[in-house]
């Protein structure tokens, strides 16, 4: 099934009308996601995803960031609870090797180039690229899991390393690109959607950046689990 980027846009938008925010990472929407044991951040940026955790305040925290600077904006929450891990490891559709383009802010940093003349890249690291479910069987925890990807036109790649770990995925939060792909190799919006709910995953919730041009964010819920905490 093909749903058309501005078609989805206008369904999504007139269902969660307040879905403007002003917390890095978060919006009203996200209430209507279910609680988790786990909450794992993939690209956690210069910032971190406060505005998310502050959902899900009982939630443990599994931060995953190639770039290992990104650790300063998330070590409070490591010194506050022995719970919360940070794994310094790209993500990706298999285990292996890659260029990461290192750009200024740190959050806009990225596996693929930008999509334009202006590459942006200031310096370039080979990180280890490895799947989310080796990553996971590694952990080695248990509960409920709710995802948050945000890594510069990558994101797909990080959901097809995540096949198995999949079931016990409530909900799983994505940054997609508007009006074709920002990266060069990337997916287009209407990839990625069709991508989710070949997975069985609905979309509950969208915010919009900017002028709501460039990117947006959307939360989708596995349909085997009920909405709502």
């Amino acid at each position: 099934m093909i749903v058309t980027a501005k078609e989805f846009i206008k369904k999504v938008m007139f269902k969660n009308k307040k879905g403007n925010f002003k917390n890095k990472g978060g919006w009203p929407g996200l209430k209507v996601l279910p609680n988790v044991d786990i909450l794992i951040d993939v690209g956690i940026g210069h910032q971190g995803t406060y505005g998310l955790y502050k959902y899900f305040p009982k939630s443990r925290y599994i931060f995953i960031d190639p770039i290992i600077e990104t650790r300063d904006a998330i070590q409070p929450l490591l010194d506050l609870d022995v719970r919360h891990t940070f794994v310094s490891t790209a993500l990706g559709a298999s285990n292996s090797k890659g260029i990461i383009h290192v750009r200024y802010p740190i959050s806009q940093s990225g596996l693929y180039k930008l999509n334009n003349n202006l590459n942006g890249t200031t310096e370039e690291r080979e990180v280890s690229i490895r799947t989310l479910d080796s990553v996971w069987s590694e952990i080695k925890t248990t509960g409920t899991v709710g995802i948050k990807v945000d890594v510069e036109g990558y994101e797909l790649e990080v959901l097809k390393g995540a096949g198995e770990m999949l079931n016990i995925v409530k909900f799983i939060i994505l940054e997609l690109p508007i009006g074709g792909a920002r990266f060069k190799g990337s997916y287009s919006f209407e990839e990625a959607i069709s991508f989710m709910i070949a997975k069985d995953f609905e979309a509950v919730s969208l915010r919009t950046s900017g002028d709501g041009t460039n990117h947006c964010d959307i939360a989708f819920i596995n349909k085997a689990f009920k909405i709502g905490k």
